[in-house]
């Protein structure tokens, strides 16, 4: 009796480490998810990329024997990038997958920036000493056509902090209902993917920049961001075959053609210099009352996409700034183009704002609106549903609809609201509130609060 006694202790005992082993499993849980070395690979982990995976070959299943999905032994066909090319799928769309990672790396790098413009401007006029040419202190996000004045110099540094909230109006952080993707026909034989993720991304950014007047009405500029994103998430996903217009079930009966390995626990986060950012500005016309300028600025690819602190591409855009102002007030508007280049799109942009003198000498408030066409972004549309799906893991039903992976232009608004302080001679702080307006596309929380100071010489 003893023996058998201790015996069943002994199993209780086992059985219980056993347990602990399996929950303590990095990746099992919220509360212990597997770490990442960067955000852009947790990232790819949500999207169920294939990370250090062999290069795909048309036919052949990836083999990712030494993968963390592997290793871990949580997962084991966790990979869905590229599986059309993998699987002799149907070629006429882009892989889900790949498109839904795509669209958040892209995104978070490119929302627009605070003004880096010297709140303080000066001019010549055919005088030798500089005199002070507005007492207003300038727009937001947007500029006003005045420059620095000859020899003139300004630095500025901002910070800002985006907790993205929603994509497509799907609430995509931790806790909430999460984002539905998948692909309902990857190999052409029915063969479809369905999964929720969610995911808390957050991003703040530095960014000192450096204008200098080397003419009268032409400034030089150069911005200088320090890029810090965290993200951490879940995701879990069921596959399934869809013949005929009906779940087809598997040998043993069950409507999932692959086990099901509940949901996946990551987080990561990367801090780095983003990309920086050259240009300059001429007056064509250079008055407090009335002035046009233009602009041309360029994106170095000192950033990393893969990482999530820029986009680690060339880009460059080019402006036109026209302001006036009359009994301290002053509209603006801005309109430019972005010529971008390898996965971040092409995009029209334009501010149309205003800045009134609330305080002489001491206070400018401003409100701007922000919109921007961006085109040909990398996402997919939801389709009709299909039918519905349960896991057996996390109980969790999922709707299966028609994904369909494609490009689509996207039209983002933003309304910008604060404004500057001067606090003692040259020296400005700033403060505004940033509330995303619409639902299309990736948007951040509302409001996004962003601080910065601003001194000129």
């Amino acid at each position: 009796m003893r023996i058998c006694l201790n015996a069943v202790a002994l199993g209780i005992v086992v059985g219980f480490c056993t347990a602990g082993q399996v929950n303590a499993q990095p990746g099992s849980s919220a509360a212990n998810p597997f770490q990442e070395s960067s955000a852009g690979r947790a990232m790819q982990r949500i999207t169920f990329g294939n990370i250090d995976c062999a290069a795909p070959t048309p036919g052949v299943v990836t083999d990712c024997a030494s993968d963390a999905f592997t290793t871990s032994k949580l997962f084991e066909n966790g990979t869905y990038k590229d599986t059309r090319l993998q699987y002799d799928g149907p070629p006429n769309q882009a892989d889900v997958s790949n498109s839904l990672l795509l669209l958040f790396l892209t995104q978070t790098q490119t929302f627009p920036s605070p003004s880096t413009a010297s709140g303080f401007t000066f001019t010549l006029r055919g005088k030798t000493v500089p005199t002070l040419e507005s007492e207003l202190f300038g727009p937001l996000f947007g500029e006003r056509a005045l420059t620095n004045g000859l020899n003139q110099l300004s630095f500025t540094f901002n910070i800002h902090t985006l907790r993205w909230s929603s994509l497509d109006a799907a609430d995509i952080r931790v806790g909430e209902s999460g984002l539905l993707w998948g692909d309902t026909n990857y190999d052409g034989d029915g063969g479809g993917y369905v999964g929720i993720c969610r995911m808390d991304i957050n991003t703040t950014i530095g960014l000192a920049a450096l204008n200098y007047g080397v003419l009268d009405n032409l400034d030089l500029s150069a911005a200088f961001p320090i890029v810090h994103t965290s993200v951490e998430g879940s995701n879990e996903y069921l596959d399934f075959k869809y013949v005929n217009g009906r779940f087809e079930p598997a040998a043993d009966g069950s409507l999932l053609h692959f086990p099901a390995e509940g949901r996946y626990y990551v987080k990561g986060s990367s801090t780095g210099l983003g990309d920086v950012v050259v240009g300059a500005k001429y007056a064509l016309l250079k008055q407090a009352s009335a002035g046009a300028a233009v602009t041309v600025r360029s994106s170095l690819p000192t950033g990393s996409l893969e990482d999530m602190t820029g986009t680690g591409e060339f880009q460059t855009s080019l402006g036109f700034i026209g302001s006036f102002e009359r009994e301290g007030f002053s509209p603006h508007v801005n309109m430019g183009y972005l010529f971008a280049a390898g996965e971040v799109s092409d995009e029209f942009n334009y501010t149309l704002g205003a800045s009134y003198r609330a305080v002489p000498n001491r206070v400018t408030v401003s409100g701007e609106f922000i919109g921007r066409r961006v085109f040909d972004v990398d996402g997919f549309t939801t389709g009709p549903q299909l039918g519905t799906l349960q896991s057996p893991k996390t109980g969790e039903f999922y709707p299966v609809h028609e994904f369909v992976a494609g490009e689509n232009g996207l039209n983002l608004f933003l309304v910008a609201l604060g404004g500057k302080v001067r606090l003692t001679g040259q020296w400005l702080a700033s403060v505004y509130a940033v509330l995303p307006t619409g639902s299309s596309g990736l948007q951040v929380r509302r409001p996004t609060f962003n601080f910065g100071i601003n001194y000129a010489r």
